[in-house]
């Protein structure tokens, strides 16, 4: 029995010192040989922009590292993704341009002495295991079990993955991607600094974070580093949109608007018209109560486009009354409704900002009486109606809206 512990300690310290001398994950001894530097891009853009999010730190970073350790450098690794939304071709292509865009900078303004470096640029295209990490850590996405069912699936194409995530929970959960997971896949390049002595680089089985990128991330790196200051923001969903028609503004009849999302083909939006001015010396009278109500249909496929951007076709109707005095002591005063049918156009021009332009063709039915303004009467300055008293009606089939509006979007945040 004695022989026997002593022949099982001495295998063990020969296991122990076996695992110390001859480590068999090289990729834990190569993690402490790199550093890794995040450079983000514009949306369908591959020109670096010092300006834009964290690249002008990560370029001093850069220049840092590259001042203490140029001589030490063994490599420099570069690598670019596209997120999975659009073409699979086009996504390809400027993955590579990213890639290209990023080599061609460090040449150019770093590595002028040291041009015989062995720099591999890798565009990587579409980012389908960033995708599925992202399902893992972010366990707020809606529909996410689904979502994760679908990324793992070994037998669809990612054509079919496509489809199917665009129409996940009506298209919410394809709205969710595109504004908080997407940029974070497609928006960036990452540039590894390989130290010397170089290593072999092992990929670990599964998904991890390493996988993304084919081991060229150290473990504790995330995918895409983003602002720390923005992390607690996740989730922003459109209440309401506040919106002013720009050719009522200019005529200084004063309007507001307000729409509600209803679906995502359908919103309900409600417009309120109030000018009223009234110049005696000039005899201008400008008074104007109109309400409208209009009901729109958002045209295309609505599982890839954000809520209300786009094209769409609408049904509107509404009721007012006026009184215009436009000159010479004459005018004319009444009520009136309309009905149409319209069409429109709405795009970003800003995080919370849209132009939307619509143009409708409708009834118009107004019940009206003239009259001429008499001064310095016993009862003051009056309005008198011409006789006969009875009222006109007016009808009317013509274009009954046209609107250039400024819209200002209002989400609610969700703060985890």
């Amino acid at each position: 029995m004695g022989k026997f512990k002593s022949t099982l300690l001495f295998t063990w310290m020969l296991l122990f010192i076996q695992g110390n001398l001859y480590p068999k994950d090289k990729s834990n001894a190569n993690k402490l040989n790199s550093d890794t530097i995040q450079i983000y891009f514009r949306f369908d853009d591959a020109h670096i922009d010092k300006s834009y999010r964290s690249n002008i730190n990560e370029l001093k970073k850069l220049d840092s590292l590259l001042l203490r350790q140029i001589h030490d450098l063994d490599s420099i690794t570069i690598t670019s993704f596209a997120s999975i939304e659009g073409d699979q071709m086009y996504n390809n292509k400027l993955s590579a341009l990213r890639s290209n865009e990023v080599k061609e900078f460090m040449l150019s303004n770093h590595l002028n002495e040291k041009r015989n470096l062995q720099i591999k640029a890798c565009a990587k295209g579409e980012n389908w295991d960033g995708l599925l990490a992202q399902a893992y850590e972010r366990k707020w996405i809606p529909d996410r079990l689904q979502l994760i069912a679908i990324l793992e699936d070994p037998i669809l194409s990612q054509t079919e993955k496509k489809r199917q995530i665009y129409a996940l929970k009506n298209g919410e959960v394809y709205d969710y991607l595109n504004e908080y997971v997407f940029w974070r896949l497609r928006n960036t390049a990452s540039i590894i600094l390989w130290y010397k002595p170089k290593l072999e680089t092992i990929v670990p089985e599964g998904i991890s974070l390493l996988a993304m990128n084919d081991g060229a991330f150290p473990a504790t790196q995330r995918l895409c580093s983003f602002d720390k200051s923005k992390s607690k923001l996740e989730h922003r969903k459109l209440l309401f949109a506040l919106k002013s028609n720009l050719l009522f503004d200019l005529a200084s009849f004063i309007n507001i608007e307000m729409e509600l999302p209803i679906k995502k083909h359908l919103s309900i939006a409600g417009e309120w018209v109030f000018p009223f001015w009234k110049i005696p010396k000039s005899d201008l009278t400008l008074n104007l109560l109109y309400g409208k109500l209009d009901f729109k249909f958002w045209l295309g496929d609505r599982l890839s486009k954000p809520v209300m951007i786009g094209w769409f076709c609408d049904v509107y109707g509404g009721y007012g009354k006026y009184d215009f005095q436009p000159f010479l002591g004459k005018g004319v005063q009444g009520h009136f409704l309309n009905i149409g049918l319209g069409a429109g156009y709405a795009h970003k021009i800003g995080r919370n900002l849209r132009m939307e332009y619509a143009i409708g063709l409708g009834y118009l039915r107004s019940d009206y009486q003239k009259y001429q303004m008499t001064y310095d009467t016993k009862y003051g300055d009056i309005k008198i109606v011409k006789y006969p008293w009875k009222k006109s009606v007016y009808n009317l089939v013509a274009p009954t809206k046209l609107a250039v509006s400024l819209v200002w979007i209002i989400n609610k945040e969700k703060f985890i």
